[in-house]
């Protein structure tokens, strides 16, 4: 089993990247938050939690990470498939700790960063609605971590994935 993280910021096809690789077998996590779902589709990638129950979750080690961002809580489950490798959409701060974790199993880990360029990313957040533009300056906090391998938005997600795949 391997770990890898997948980080980037809003729209930068993460979630698509992760899908990629669960069709070609890999282990997808458990995702919580206390957020409200922005659509129906979202019901099938997260499970939604009270805050109280989101620090019941935490009081009992339930998360394999957990991080606050823009006032919500989110969580991955720490009860994962260990005969599959594992990729994980995460925050920075979270990759850190999936990141300290690996190692202290001695489990391989590699973290990829998405870079988006801010034309496409307006363009993709203004067909989300609400107050995009306030997004794009929480945005600028999320960038590459040293060690992070760079992966470019443009290519196609089942590119990306061969990439990652063949990745050592």
């Amino acid at each position: 089993m391997r770990i890898i993280t997948i980080t980037g910021i809003s729209w930068s096809w993460k979630t698509t990247l992760q899908n990629e690789l669960q069709k070609r077998g890999w282990a997808k996590p458990l995702n919580f938050t206390t957020r409200s779902p922005r659509n129906d589709s979202e019901l099938d990638e997260y499970v939604f939690l009270t805050k109280e129950q989101f620090e019941e979750k935490n009081h009992l080690w339930h998360f394999l990470e957990h991080t606050e961002f823009r006032d919500n809580n989110y969580a991955i489950s720490k009860f994962i498939d260990k005969d599959k490798d594992l990729a994980v959409v995460v925050e920075p701060n979270g990759r850190e700790q999936i990141r300290e974790r690996a190692l202290a199993h001695s489990l391989p880990f590699k973290a990829y960063f998405l870079e988006l360029d801010r034309e496409t990313q307006e363009q993709r957040l203004s067909r989300r609605g609400g107050n995009w533009r306030e997004r794009l300056w929480d945005e600028e906090l999320i960038s590459p971590k040293e060690g992070d391998t760079i992966l470019d938005w443009k290519a196609s997600p089942e590119y990306l994935a061969n990439l990652i795949e063949t990745d050592d």
